[in-house]
């Protein structure tokens, strides 16, 4: 996944892979679902469809107790749209994984994006070596 996060807006996404169809079709759905949101709200709609697969709101025969399972928090409210067509997995278990795939990694991704605003001169972290000459703010002592 290639997620190019703008401020704090989701500018775009793009997935490579391979998968089954409910893997690739989730997938798709989420990046267009994602675009154009604040990071925060992409948090928040990947918490709602994670509620929506989750196990735990049809073992009972309900709507949920709308609660983020995995956080223990309330789940926010968000409109689903086209999303929630694939409610419908939740009814074969096995494929509730597949559904979670690409979201699972949408969360990984945002988790793991660089602070922002981004450092102020380009620097290869790997191995710490500078790629660029340093800026003025490094000369100075300040944020590499």
């Amino acid at each position: 996944m290639y997620l190019l996060v703008d401020g704090d807006t989701i500018a775009d996404v793009k997935i490579g892979g391979q998968g089954c169809s409910i893997s690739q079709s989730s997938a798709s759905m989420m990046s267009a679902a994602v675009k154009g949101r604040t990071v925060a709200e992409a948090r928040d709609l990947l918490r709602a469809f994670k509620a929506m697969m989750s196990i735990h709101e049809h073992e009972l025969g309900g709507e949920g107790d709308d609660h983020d399972h995995d956080h223990g928090a309330p789940v926010p409210v968000v409109k689903l749209g086209a999303l929630a067509a694939l409610r419908g997995v939740v009814k074969f278990p096995v494929r509730i994984k597949c559904a979670t795939l690409g979201w699972n990694t949408l969360a990984q991704a945002l988790d793991e994006r660089p602070a922002y605003p981004p450092p102020t001169c380009r620097q290869d972290r790997r191995d710490g070596r500078r790629v660029a000459p340093p800026c003025d703010s490094c000369r100075a002592g300040g944020r590499p």
